[in-house]
């Protein structure tokens, strides 16, 4: 088993707290066709709570258009994003 930190240390707890804080989520759209992306509550109600626990607690969530083409993957404009 690894175990971190392997010494104390202000400066790492504090990096890790201020990366806690700053933590987010993203989702990618390829659908032409939708204009946001939500949690599927239908197909997966347990992923859909705790997407809606991790935005209550702070978790930016994030989407964006993505092109997947044979000479590569864009990322595209924002979407709205979010557990509903």
């Amino acid at each position: 088993m690894g175990l971190r930190p392997e010494s104390p240390s202000a400066t790492r707890s504090t990096e890790w707290t201020a990366l806690l804080v700053e933590s987010g989520a993203l989702f990618v759209l390829q659908r032409p066709d939708a204009d946001r992306i939500v949690a599927a509550r239908r197909i997966d109600p347990v992923f859909a709570d705790n997407l809606a626990r991790a935005a209550d607690a702070g978790v930016r969530i994030l989407g964006r258009r993505c092109s997947v083409a044979w000479d590569g993957i864009r990322l595209g404009g924002r979407v709205e994003a979010g557990p509903e």
